[in-house]
């Protein structure tokens, strides 16, 4: 059983990832600042800004994380972000700066996956474990990706009744482990 549980979180992490690239936001893209950022700066000097988000009149700025801080820039260049604002610490240069946009996976796993990826990311284990059950399983049970619409939609059915059998599957196992912990 282990094994197909295995498999099944293979298949679930490939399709967010695939899914999230469909949409357009699948790479984590990351740089380093060639300058050093204070928290009153509006333009961020980057050794280059590929792959980041283009703004677009209309719809809501693009995100970028530097540390802790969760920035918006309204304009981008090759080398600099502009239009900067949500900065509330300093950072010397070599500091690396994460796009923010993976969509899929962070509603997925419910929380930034970004701010793992940095010495500075705040994500503990009941953080992890809550938004596992408030927001992963939702996801695990029902494949809401962009990748299975269309004429993919009846493989999504199929992928929901594994994931149900997932779900009980892992209710009796939770079930058994807190029995197990009263008696002993």
């Amino acid at each position: 059983m282990n094994k197909l549980i295995a498999s099944y979180m293979v298949i679930f992490l490939l399709f967010s990832y695939f899914s999230s690239v469909l949409e357009g936001g699948g790479a984590m893209v990351a740089t380093p600042a060639t300058v050093a950022i204070t928290e009153t700066d509006t333009t961020i000097t980057t050794a280059n800004t590929t792959g980041f988000l283009v703004p677009t009149t209309g719809f809501s700025n693009p995100g970028i994380m530097i540390r802790n801080d969760k920035v918006t820039y309204t304009g981008l260049t090759s080398t600099q972000f502009t239009g900067v604002s949500g900065l509330t610490d300093n950072y010397p240069a070599g500091t690396m700066i994460y796009t923010t946009d993976i969509g899929v996976l962070n509603k997925a796993f419910g929380f930034d996956i970004v701010s793992t990826g940095d010495e500075y990311g705040s994500v503990s284990a009941p953080t992890v474990a809550w938004n596992f059950f408030t927001t992963s399983l939702g996801y695990l049970a029902t494949f809401n990706f962009a990748l299975l619409g269309g004429d993919l939609v009846y493989f999504r059915y199929l992928l929901l009744a594994v994931a149900i059998g997932f779900i009980i599957y892992f209710a009796i196992v939770l079930l058994g482990s807190l029995i197990g912990a009263i008696r002993g």
